[in-house]
């Protein structure tokens, strides 16, 4: 069971809220499903990824997409995400933003800073990632 294909970011959210909803027995397929609560971005609040990362379990791998144009989105979910950031397997950039509108920003600069300043001053090491994405126009 999955809803990776939605496109809109809180429409993802919101059907992996729904298909917990449903009855009991859809609710303990969806929690049972770590892959529905794997996908983490950088435009939910703070509770939801707080909910996210406690559905996706201690161990699995996660997703992540963080938008160009969004400079304080990116580092509060970067503060949200701390503990888990060495368990993403693919960080996205996404410079088309469904969401919002676009605005002129280092978004993408002071994210990237703030991810390099963890791994040398934290010791952040981010083993699994696997893919590390820009999508759009720069």
């Amino acid at each position: 069971m999955t809803v990776w294909d939605q496109d809109d970011c809180k429409k993802y959210l919101m059907q992996a809220l729904r298909l917990s909803e449903v009855s009991r027995r859809f609710r303990n397929v969806a929690l049972g499903t770590r892959g529905l609560w794997n996908n983490l971005d950088a435009l939910y609040t703070s509770r939801h990824l707080k909910l996210l990362m406690s559905r996706a379990g201690p161990n699995g791998t996660l997703h992540a997409s963080l938008y160009i144009d969004f400079d304080r989105q990116n580092l509060a979910f970067i503060e949200v995400c701390r503990a888990v950031l060495p368990r993403l397997a693919t960080l996205t950039f996404n410079h088309k933003l469904r969401c919002g509108v676009l605005r002129r920003t280092r978004g993408i600069s002071v994210a990237l800073e703030e991810l390099f300043r963890l791994s040398t001053e934290d010791g952040l090491h981010c083993s699994v990632l696997q893919e590390l994405e820009i999508l759009g126009d720069t």
